[in-house]
């Protein structure tokens, strides 16, 4: 009351907030806390006090392995590395310069399973061990990619495995003809009329092992040669009309057509004998 200066009323007391928030206790390297968090705690009219107390641990040392496997060959180990140090302390390592290497190799990575974060555990009686997995990188070779047997299949590995046999341009691609040969009109001979084709196929290569794993089947270009018509050439006649199509093969084909001379038109009388003195004209093709 601002004449008496009496209070004369009151509201009950309110709190900002209900509760304090949930403190997360941190973590610190070597030791151990008491309590993993604060609860929450309902807001009071009295400063509240909590103590958290970290307390060493025994710095036990600590070993993680690191093995690099070949799931091709029976999950082998190619490379293992170990490294030590304390509990909880993060591993000081990384799988970078294994997998390069492995990858120089003929290698492709499958999965890292060494984790960047990765810290040792607090439990001696137990090795950490964590593996990272490759598996067969392979290459396939085509006629517009053919390689040379004994080289290098790796350009970072000139020690490593070679391309094999089997690999090279006759290897995945066979240019095969067929020719027609013309003969017998002299002079007026055509000239032979060639039709080519071409047989592909490719192989896979694994790039570890230098070994051949797979193939695919040969493949013509083309399945049949053309039929070729026989040229007409006046004064003889051929053999055959036309050299009919023929199916391509993995090898050369050879065709030969034979031109021989036509008769001529011989004038004789009654009883047969020729008569002298007169044109004797060629039949005509």
């Amino acid at each position: 009351d601002k004449v008496t200066g009496e209070i004369v009323a009151s509201t009950d007391w309110t709190p900002s907030k209900d509760n304090y928030d949930e403190v997360k206790t941190p973590a610190v390297t070597g030791y151990v806390a008491d309590k993993e968090t604060v609860p929450s705690t309902p807001v009071t009219q009295e400063n509240i006090e909590v103590t958290v107390t970290y307390t060493p641990v025994q710095a036990d040392t600590q070993k993680a392995v690191i093995n690099y496997i070949d799931q091709d060959n029976n999950d082998s180990v190619l490379a293992t590395d170990t490294v030590t140090g304390d509990s909880n302390e993060k591993i000081n390592y990384s799988t970078a310069d294994q997998i390069n290497a492995l990858l120089a190799k003929g290698y492709e990575l499958v999965s890292d399973g060494f984790p960047a974060d990765a810290t040792f555990d607090d439990d001696s009686s137990v090795d950490q061990v964590y593996n990272v997995v490759f598996k067969h990188a392979t290459q396939t070779v085509t006629p517009n990619d053919p390689q040379k047997p004994g080289d290098p299949i790796n350009p970072d590995d000139p020690e490593g495995p070679k391309w094999p046999a089997g690999t090279d341009k006759d290897s995945v691609q066979k240019d095969v003809t067929e020719t027609v040969h013309y003969v017998g009109a002299g002079d007026n001979t055509p000239a032979d009329v060639v039709q080519n084709a071409t047989w592909t196929r490719t192989v896979t290569v694994d790039k570890v092992t230098g070994e051949i794993v797979a193939s695919t089947d040969w493949t013509p270009s083309k399945d049949n040669y053309d039929e070729v018509k026989t040229p007409v050439v006046d004064g003889y006649v051929a053999d055959q009309a036309s050299v009919p199509s023929t199916a391509v093969t993995q090898d050369n084909i050879e065709k030969t057509v034979t031109y021989t001379a036509v008769g001529k038109i011989v004038p004789v009388d009654p009883d047969g004998n020729k008569i002298p003195d007169v044109p004797t004209p060629d039949y005509k093709n």
